[in-house]
């Protein structure tokens, strides 16, 4: 889920980005009626 595809960039819904600072940190967005959503964790799930 969290290997994105090479040519995509993002596996499974997630998105997985390298930050600025050396570190990786797993993406979602979403949103429906006007509403929306954005998830940022860290790999291991210690921080969100």
């Amino acid at each position: 889920m969290c290997k994105p595809h090479p040519k995509v960039g993002y596996g499974l819904g997630v998105f997985v980005q390298d930050t600025d600072c050396g570190g990786t940190v797993i993406t979602h967005n979403g949103g429906i009626a006007g509403h929306a959503a954005l998830m940022y964790s860290t790999p291991d799930g210690s921080k969100t």
